[in-house]
């Protein structure tokens, strides 16, 4: 074989395995924007309402204490029942865009609420 073959030979090699390897890039590069996309819609927007229901716990804990520290306290009154609709809100949110296997988990803290 004579050395000009030798060299187109190398590199037609060289451009397939380059070519290989862009594709195989490519192709990893949109599982993982696809895997990126995923935790940004659905398990960011999870979380956030996860934080949610955890807040408006909170909230009702302390309206609770106040209500029965001074049961006349309307204010108090008025916190637990906004803390008890907007977890309500964020829990109906998290149950809508959960996937299967979380909803169970779902159900039992609404269960606790």
């Amino acid at each position: 074989m004579s050395v000009k073959k030798s060299l187109v030979l190398a590199l037609v090699l060289n451009i397939i395995f380059w070519v290989l390897t862009l594709g195989v890039f490519i192709i990893r590069n949109n599982v993982l924007s696809s895997k990126i996309e995923h935790t940004i819609t659905v398990e960011q927007a999870l979380l956030l309402n996860y934080n949610e229901m955890y807040a408006q716990g909170l909230q009702a804990g302390q309206a609770t204490r106040n209500v029965l520290l001074n049961p006349k306290d309307d204010r108090a009154i008025e916190n637990h029942k906004k803390a008890n609709e907007d977890f309500a809100r964020a829990y109906q949110m998290a149950l809508s865009m959960a996937p299967a296997e979380m909803k169970g988990r779902l159900v039992t803290i609404e269960k606790l609420w």
